[in-house]
């Protein structure tokens, strides 16, 4: 299973695309996800990446009618343990991936 980003229309021959996913696939970190592919046919470009099977972080932490809120409130340690994953992970962006 995998995740498909479709990108807006943009102008240009997709050329900045293809470097851009070309620098997203170098990626490689637990805190990441990982880009398995790309489309890029004429103007419509699409990003395909791991599956995440229980969805988007920011729905967890934000989302007020959040169904699993009630069932599964994040606690303070599990937000903390989160905080830190997302720092590594953007840490390793900035400064160990080339």
């Amino acid at each position: 299973m995998v995740a498909v980003k479709v990108l807006s229309e943009s102008k240009g021959d997709g050329e900045d695309f293809i470097n851009e996913v070309a620098s997203i696939s170098r990626t490689s970190h637990v805190n990441v996800v990982r880009l398995l592919g790309f489309c890029l046919d004429s103007s419509k470009k699409a990003l395909i990446y791991d599956f995440m099977p229980n969805g988007s972080l920011e729905k967890l932490i934000y989302e007020e009618k959040n169904p699993l809120k009630d069932d599964r409130q994040l606690d303070c340690k599990t937000l903390y343990d989160i905080a830190v994953g997302v720092a590594r992970g953007l840490e390793y962006l900035h400064r160990g991936c080339n």
